[in-house]
């Protein structure tokens, strides 16, 4: 949920002014009668909702706008900026008028900031039913964007059924508070998600609006000041920090700021996009997000490697389904962009900053009509005592292996292309480069803190999408917490890590009603995506064998010829990017049985088609979001 989100694109957009000033300058851009009229200044501004709260707002005019036009509107509402930020409308065709608005307790905007309410999202559908649609300049026709925190803010908006709203697209989505973040695998995590509370969304929110603190439409204004100095205090009770760190089990408040409790109330053309090692909001909420859409409502899902600001690579598309949706109403709309049967667009080996289209190499998608794809040729591949993956499964002499849990894992992991290994420029200090260089060949190394197992492949082989580890494990301490973690070995022994999952043992109880299934084929009804209730958790016997069904994350991810799959068993690790799980376990023998009697697999997802790839691999490292590492020999 970085900062970086408030003003999608300013990367590419900044590049873009900056050629569109180079050719001005050089005469290549002549001024004339033919030249686009230039936009009025944004107007600076506040709604009033039904209970007299004044919400700040500013409104950005396209280039060409004529006083007395009506037009469509995009709408985003965030706890960052907000309505003290003009939004670009070239970004989105400057055929839009662009709504920012501060959510209530923030910036200019008066009321009690809680995080992720009901009443935030009740305050966006009066913002658009009640002021937007009554403008002089509107059309009657608003659609949401926005990424990160407000994409979440606009989902949640979303879900009370606006009666003007026509379209949404949005992107950095969780879907459930508690396990696509908070709680992953019921493991509480004091990293992102307390720092983000607590620092860095308070840091950007003061930031961002000081423009408007101090200008004439804050300081000078005296709404600003009287929303500011008649706040209530926060809720202490509806406290996410304290909520997170006193409700480890999932419980009603966890359910009523989490997206996924609402989303029957979608009912306008969605797009999504997500990336799969985004470091910040995950990598699951958009994805789970867009398969439990109502029945009916059209929809777009837009899948790539890469990390929370990698959607960039995505916007031409989202764009172009706005424009079908609030422009062409669903009509003759170009590209296929409504197309069911192209619904899901894939793209394999992105490379780059991934969010710099003049630089960022992103292959074609590859093109689906639903997720998981319906072409999807599971298999099981079953865990075996000499640390292979296999079809077959396990045969009566095989008695499992173990491994050592610790309260704290060994292995660490950055985010970004190649961040953790790329060469040190010799301006950094020693700190830094012996930090930079032994990171990666420290915690990737082999050790008795975990188990692996290999799956190689004949030829280029392609995953795409989620995996369920079904795992039957005993242990020597009443609790343990089993991280999964999926790597691609080439030739030269290069580590490349795709994705993770995780479960607190004492939570290994499974709601198969919940879970979601195969829908035909072999594997027809077995589960993909375990649903885990998180409640009353039991702990284990020790020495006893227990099940353990832990989802693993989306992947798309073509091995090319020479790789292989690695599976690696340990505890949590001291890092996981942005992520630092207090495991806190009290160490343990951990023995991953692989007998008939407890047969230990992977459910994994393989697509028989190569999808649009260069001939030539990425090197390793330069997959966008994808560490790669040379581990220690031994």
């Amino acid at each position: 949920m970085g900062t970086s989100a408030v003003l999608p694109g300013r990367r590419s957009r900044s590049l873009a002014r900056a050629i569109g000033a180079l050719l001005a300058a050089i005469g290549l851009l002549a001024a004339g009668e033919g030249a686009a009229q230039a936009a009025p200044a944004p107007l600076f501004t506040y709604a009033t909702m039904d209970d007299g709260v004044k919400i700040a707002l500013v409104v950005s005019y396209p280039a060409g706008f004529t006083p007395g036009e009506r037009l469509p509107a995009l709408f985003m509402m965030d706890g960052y900026e907000g309505g003290a930020g003009a939004i670009d409308t070239s970004y989105w065709g400057d055929h839009y008028v662009l709504v920012h608005a501060s959510v209530r307790g923030t910036g200019c905007s008066g009321g009690r900031f809680d995080l992720f309410d009901q009443r935030t999202a009740q305050d966006g559908r009066e913002v658009i039913d009640s002021w937007i649609a009554h403008q002089d300049w509107s059309n009657g026709e608003v659609g949401l964007i926005g990424h990160s925190y407000p994409g979440l803010t606009g989902f949640a908006v979303a879900e009370t059924r606006p009666e003007h709203l026509t379209a949404i697209a949005l992107s950095g989505l969780i879907d459930d508070l508690y396990r696509g973040e908070s709680y992953i695998g019921g493991i509480p995590d004091s990293g992102f998600p307390v720092l983000w509370t607590a620092l860095a969304r308070p840091e950007s929110e003061q930031t961002g609006n000081l423009p408007r603190y101090t200008s004439e439409t804050g300081s000078g204004n005296p709404t600003c000041a009287e929303n500011i100095a008649t706040r209530p205090a926060p809720n202490v009770l509806d406290d996410p920090i304290l909520n997170g760190a006193t409700g480890r089990e999932y419980d009603t408040w966890w359910a009523s700021h989490s997206l996924i409790t609402n989303l029957g109330a979608i009912a306008v053309p969605t797009h999504i996009i997500q990336q799969y090692q985004d470091e910040q909001t995950g990598p699951r909420g958009g994805v789970m997000l867009w398969q439990h859409l109502p029945a009916g409502v059209p929809k777009r899902l837009v899948l790539t490697n890469g990390v929370h600001a990698t959607h960039e690579v995505a916007h031409p598309d989202e764009v172009a389904w706005m424009d079908c949706w609030m422009i062409d109403h669903g009509q003759n709309c170009p590209g296929g962009i409504a197309d069911p049967a192209r619904r899901v667009q894939i793209h394999f080996e992105t490379t780059g900053s991934g969010n710099n289209p003049f630089v960022d190499h992103i292959n074609p998608p590859y093109e689906s009509s639903d997720y998981p794809l319906p072409e999807t040729d599971w298999q099981r591949e079953y865990l075996h005592a000499d640390g292979t993956l296999s079809t077959t499964a396990p045969s009566a002499g095989e008695s499992g292996r173990s491994y050592v849990s610790s309260p704290v894992g060994r292995q660490g992991y950055l985010s970004g292309a190649g961040v953790a290994d790329s060469t040190v420029d010799q301006a950094e200090s020693a700190l830094d480069s012996a930090f930079t260089n032994g990171y990666g060949r420290v915690t990737s190394s082999k050790g008795p803190d975990e188990l692996s197992y290999s799956l190689p492949f004949n030829g280029p082989t392609t995953l795409a999408g989620p995996l369920d580890a079904d795992l039957w494990l005993s242990s020597t301490a009443p609790d343990t917490d089993v991280f999964v973690q999926l790597i691609d070995v080439d030739s030269q022994g290069n580590y490349q890590y795709l994705q993770r999952g995780m479960l607190r043992a004492s939570f290994r109880a499974l709601d198969p009603v919940q879970s979601d299934t195969i829908a035909s084929g072999p594997f027809a009804g077995q589960i993909y995506r375990p649903y885990h209730p998180f409640t009353n958790p039991t702990l284990l016997t020790p020495t006893q064998p227990y099940e353990l069904q832990i989802e693993i994350f989306p992947i798309g991810h073509v091995f090319r010829t020479g790789h292989h799959l690695l599976v690696k068993i340990h505890a949590p690790p001291f890092l996981d990017e942005l992520n630092a799980y207090s495991s806190d376990q009290p160490p343990a023998v951990n023995t991953i049985l692989d007998d008939p009697a407890h047969p230990s697999s992977l459910l994994v997802p393989f697509l028989d088609t190569l999808p649009p790839i260069t001939p030539t691999p990425p090197a390793c490292g330069t997959q966008t979001g994808v560490r790669c590492v040379q581990p220690a020999a031994g």
